[in-house]
């Protein structure tokens, strides 16, 4: 799921890119870039986490292995794609 979260925070800020994009600010602090990506992908993730939690203990007795785990992508695609929404307007 962490994977899945990275991505997304990937994509959206590919998407997004050209909205923001000032290519100064990279040369002045990589670090900075780095740590805006770590940081809009940390909220992904959490909310990711939740989802699935909450799944998993819905779906406790059954014999899937990776139960809760579909639910938690799609809640990571689902909140970036919001964040994606929000930047565009």
């Amino acid at each position: 799921m962490f994977f899945a979260a990275l991505c997304t925070t990937v994509v959206a800020a590919l998407v997004t890119a050209p909205l923001d994009w000032d290519p100064s600010r990279l040369s002045q602090s990589p670090g900075r870039i780095l740590g805006e990506w770590v940081g809009g992908m940390l909220p992904t993730f959490a909310a990711g986490a939740i989802v699935g939690s909450i799944v998993y203990f819905i779906r406790r007795r059954s014999n899937n292995p990776w139960k809760g785990a579909l639910s938690a992508v799609i809640a990571c695609v689902i909140f970036e794609a919001l964040a994606v929404v929000g930047k565009m307007n």
